[in-house]
């Protein structure tokens, strides 16, 4: 075979495996670009998630004081539900519910106290101009990934004049309580108490 069959004959053979090799660089290149689009995407569909999860948690904790407040003005008693995925505890001896969640990163700044409520003095308010509670989140890094966020809801005295005016938390003993993820909150009012101060008292059982 002279030389001229002999190119041809390559040539004829480079031909043939180009579509296999075309084939496989396409492959290695989506498969690189999948891999890049992946760990590159991860990160962000998991902030995604977790904005969502301290978006719901802060409704939650809105949602839960305002069932506290329509009790201790109308009686009776209502429950709701720990939909969040983390830790509640209630604490008569401070007056306070507080739950813990944690997530990649947070929506709010870290190292202080979110304040989510008109006047955030927690020594006491004006009896008919602020609220008896005051609900906030603070957030703890851990590390450079993961935060855990604390959501509290904390009451404080009211006063008008010479008067004060409170809600006092309280449980089974006057223990601090906790509960998780599915448990049911039920707040009911026992009962309010005349004099200075003018107390309501208010039942909060993890069931």
């Amino acid at each position: 075979m002279d030389k001229a069959k002999k190119s041809q004959s390559y040539s004829r053979k480079l031909k043939g495996l180009e579509p296999i090799i075309s084939t496989i660089l396409i492959i290695g290149v989506l498969s690189f670009a999948s891999l890049m689009a992946y760990q590159w995407g991860m990160p962000m569909m998991e902030k995604n998630v977790d904005k969502t999860k301290l978006y719901n948690a802060e409704t939650f904790l809105r949602t839960l004081d305002q069932k506290i407040d329509d009790v201790s003005k109308n009686g009776g008693s209502d429950q709701i539900v720990f939909d969040v995925p983390g830790e509640i505890s209630v604490d008569p001896a401070n007056e306070k519910i507080e739950f813990t969640l944690e997530t990649t990163g947070s929506i709010y700044a870290p190292g202080g106290f979110a304040c989510f409520s008109r006047n955030c003095d927690l020594a006491g308010g004006i009896w008919g101009q602020d609220t008896y509670s005051v609900l906030g989140a603070e957030v703890i890094q851990t590390n450079d990934r993961y935060a855990i966020t604390k959501y509290e809801l904390i009451f404080r005295n009211l006063s008008v004049g010479n008067y004060t005016y409170l809600r006092d938390i309280v449980t089974v003993s006057n223990t601090t309580i906790p509960g998780s993820k599915g448990t049911r909150i039920l707040v009911t009012k026992v009962g309010e108490e005349r004099g200075n101060p003018v107390k309501t008292i208010i039942k909060i059982d993890l069931l």
